[in-house]
This record gives structure tokens, C-alpha cells and sequence, in this order.
């Protein structure tokens, strides 16, 4: 599987947002918790990259409701 160009930008994006999150961590005022702020949108975007990588595509998910047209399309058989 290729990584397509949105993948790229979400890893782009999980990085950069983690050095954020840590120099945020190592700050001279360590009673604020900025880091724990910086964590959410990283957690966001590693759960829509792993949501993208396994659901997302032609062939991996596929919902149909009729059974009849699932099973054509699925059963070599049919």
C-alpha cells in the first residue's frame, strides 16, 4: 500500500505537533500542564491515521446493505 499524500500530511502534522507538546513539557513553569493540551490534537490525528490506513480504501471496507448484491459481489460461485 502506498502512502498517499493525506498520510504524509497527518505524519507531518503528528510530528511537528509532538515537538510542540514537548518543548511544552520542558518549559521554565512546570505547574502549567501546556503539554497536556498539545496531547489531545496528536491523539486526534494518530487515531485518524490508523482509522485512515485500515478503513479508508476501495477494497478494505465495504458496507452494503442488500444481501443479494454483497454476495455477487464477494461470491466468485454466485
Amino acid at each position: 500500500m502506498a502512502i498517499q499524500t493525506k498520510h504524509k500530511l497527518l505524519i507531518f502534522w503528528i510530528i511537528m505537533l509532538s515537538f510542540i507538546a514537548f518543548g511544552a513539557w520542558h518549559s521554565e513553569d512546570m505547574e502549567t500542564p501546556f503539554w497536556a493540551m498539545w496531547t489531545v490534537p496528536i491523539i486526534f490525528l494518530f487515531v485518524w491515521l490508523l482509522f485512515d490506513c485500515i478503513f479508508v480504501d476501495d477494497k478494505a471496507f465495504v458496507f452494503d446493505h442488500d444481501y443479494e448484491n454483497w454476495s455477487r459481489r464477494m461470491d466468485p460461485m454466485y
